[in-house]
């Protein structure tokens, strides 16, 4: 036997053909993880997981009409080597697979690197691009570890998240479609799956760009150990990756970049496939990705953003974010004077307005609701901000001052400066006066280019004519 011929020693397989490794990683195990067309020397290891996830695909190979005696010769060989070694096994992985069951210990069998996994939890439905699984064992037990990737948006441009997917070890056997995770050509429901994840990746797509929505049901915050917690949230959200990823103290995902796999199935507007290679990103009047229907399959389920009233950076699913609508109630039930009706005629009909708007009362909630409904009737959000929000001294409230203006800036916002009449207060706790507010804003508008109006809210009337002078003084 030459030593390009396949050896089978130990439970290991060597194989040096050239012919050989050229037919392994160009067709029969192509894509697979871990070959490289520079291969000199192929090797695998008992169980030999490649051959038992392609175990069809050697046998069509050698049976090609246009294929070289050499190649067909040292296939032949391969596959009779394999059947010997691997009969058994891959008679347990079709029963497997005809009963639509498996052992922890086979559950290899079924994980083929580059299928579509589904993890369908309490939460929501996801899918992954499965690339490698691996046994171990965490502070649960033993587990196999599915290392996954999904398509991802970063803020600026998509690509692809990474992550990893742990299945429990369990006694027995399971069902494939009862386990955390499996793989969907597997499902009884396969159709009804992908049309589920089809439409939430239509969704995800049309989300990228920071957008002003409703969120309705649980969402995804961190404590302070970057432990996943479940919130629930029933309010308006901004989606913005971007703005997420620069502020919030737990952005914790992984990214990689798009393949060259990955544009060739993106389908492009107003540009090539050669072009949209080297540009990777979406570009305003520019060239514009479209997503097709393999990377719809595998959006991730969770967009990231901004809780308004909770002003915390979450995690929002996808299948839970609706488009904004006006609260009618709320807009209805309150009657403005007919100064204040002019104001807002006003707003709607101008875009840029450099002034702030005193709110004057002695009920919180209708100070509150005052600022909501102009918010609805403009339809833009409201962003509100107390002095508990800004820290105790004058540094802290500059630092987190200009980051809420540079999210009203981005976001295109109103805010509200709610309760900030206790500033003007003689023996304030606080190490900032009103005028120290007032003079941050006043700084940060003329140097960025924006002037929107922002509220002031206050109990006390004395103090209305102080807080107007100093607006109007800076």
């Amino acid at each position: 036997m030459t030593p390009d011929v396949p050896i089978i020693a130990h439970g290991e397989i060597v194989i040096q053909s050239p012919c050989l490794i050229k037919a392994l990683t160009e067709d029969i195990l192509k894509g697979y993880p871990g070959l490289s067309h520079e291969l000199s020397k192929f090797e695998s290891r008992a169980p030999f997981q490649p051959f038992v996830h392609r175990w069809g695909d050697p046998l069509k190979f050698m049976k090609r009409r246009n294929l070289d005696e050499t190649t067909r010769m040292h296939t032949i060989i391969l596959y009779k080597m394999l059947e010997g070694e691997l009969l058994d096994t891959v008679g347990v992985f079709k029963q497997h697979i005809l009963n639509r069951d498996i052992t922890f210990d086979h559950a290899w069998m079924i994980f083929q690197p580059g299928c579509i996994v589904v993890s369908s939890s309490k939460l929501d439905l996801a899918a992954f691009e499965l690339q490698r699984a691996e046994y171990g064992e965490n502070q649960h037990g033993k587990i196999l570890r599915l290392h996954c990737e999904c398509l991802d948006w970063n803020g600026i441009q998509y690509c692809r998240g990474l992550l990893n997917i742990d299945l429990l070890g369990f006694d027995g056997t399971r069902k494939i479609n009862t386990l955390e995770v499996f793989p969907m050509e597997l499902s009884d429901d396969k159709g009804q799956i992908k049309h589920q994840l089809m439409k939430k990746g239509e969704r995800f797509e049309s989300l990228v760009h920071h957008q002003y929505q409703d969120y309705s049901g649980p969402a995804i915050t961190r404590d302070k150990n970057g432990c996943e917690q479940e919130i629930q949230v029933l309010e308006r959200i901004i989606i913005d990756a971007k703005s997420f990823n620069q502020l919030s103290p737990h952005c914790s995902r992984r990214w990689k970049r798009m393949s060259a796999r990955d544009y060739d199935m993106l389908v492009t507007s107003r540009a090539t496939q050669t072009a949209m290679k080297k540009l990777r990103v979406n570009v305003k009047g520019g060239p514009v990705i479209n997503l097709g229907i393999y990377h719809h399959l595998i959006c991730r389920s969770t967009m990231r953003g901004y809780s308004i009233k909770l002003k915390r950076w979450l995690e929002f699913f996808v299948s839970n974010v609706t488009d904004t609508f006006q609260n009618a109630s709320t807009v209805d039930d309150v009657v403005f004077s007919g100064e204040m009706e002019d104001l807002i005629s006003s707003f709607t009909r101008l875009e840029h307005i450099g002034m702030s708007i005193h709110i004057l009362g002695h009920q919180i909630m209708s100070k509150g609701i005052t600022a909501e409904t102009v918010s609805n009737r403009i339809g833009i959000p409201l962003l509100t901000i107390s002095p508990d929000d800004l820290g105790t001294s004058l540094l802290q409230t500059e630092l987190h001052l200009c980051e809420v203006l540079d999210l009203v800036h981005r976001w295109n916002t109103l805010l509200l400066l709610d309760a900030f009449d206790f500033l003007l207060e003689e023996g304030s706790n606080y190490g900032f006066g009103l005028d120290n507010v007032l003079d941050i804003i006043v700084h940060y508008l003329n140097n960025h280019d924006y002037k929107g109006p922002f509220f002031i809210s206050t109990n006390r009337e004395d103090d209305v004519y102080k807080v107007l002078l100093l607006a109007s003084d800076n």
